[in-house]
């Protein structure tokens, strides 16, 4: 039954899930060019950063605080997706959000890789890798439910058939609620497991 109805999920919501991957991964080659396109002074400026970051010893802070803060931030964001769901003049607003969540990645990981190689490629995979690994989906899924229940109500042949507007809302919700704790996990991974993945690292570099 849970295999059914996944696959209804899917089929419902192929063409929304289409567009916000092919969305993010534009968004990620920009931010990749994006990095070719910084000045001299700008790379100078980044990687002294870097370098000052590495020189402090390592001091990456974490605790209940920075989790709280990181969670915040995160719930924020897929809140703010599924709030943009509910309204017409919201489409924008996310097609921007998840277009900038590619961007950011795409920039972090390619500014590492072009300038420190192999080193920057496994300072990336253990500090901006892992918790993406379950954000960006998050996100990207929320996304997708939220362009899905504005074409709903933008055009009702979409809707299923019998289906009022609390039940659309209430599925919609559970959905996104369920990504919510996905984005839990993934803070829990960013606030602790990163950090530490960071520092092991480090001792490589």
């Amino acid at each position: 039954m849970l295999y059914s109805r996944l696959r209804q999920h899917l089929e419902e919501h192929f063409v929304s899930y289409f567009f916000v991957l092919v969305l993010f991964a534009v968004g990620v080659i920009f931010g990749a060019i994006a990095v070719k396109a910084l000045t001299f002074s700008q790379k100078q400026d980044l990687l002294a950063f870097l370098q000052q970051f590495f020189a402090s010893g390592m001091v990456v802070p974490n605790g209940s605080a920075v989790f709280l803060q990181t969670l915040t931030a995160n719930l924020q964001l897929a809140g703010l997706i599924w709030l943009m769901g509910l309204v017409v003049f919201g489409l924008p607003l996310v097609i921007i959000l998840v277009f900038l969540q590619g961007f950011v990645l795409g920039f972090s990981v390619g500014f590492l890789v072009h300038e420190m190689g192999a080193k920057g490629f496994l300072l990336a995979a253990c500090s901006v890798l892992p918790h993406n690994l379950l954000l960006v989906p998050a996100i990207l899924v929320i996304s997708a439910m939220s362009i899905y229940f504005t074409f709903q109500t933008l055009r009702p042949s979409l809707r299923p058939r019998r289906t009022t507007f609390r039940q659309r809302f209430t599925q919609y919700s559970g959905n996104c609620i369920l990504m919510g704790i996905v984005i839990f996990v993934a803070s829990v991974i960013e606030t602790w497991f990163s950090p530490l993945l960071v520092k092991l690292i480090a001792r490589l570099l």
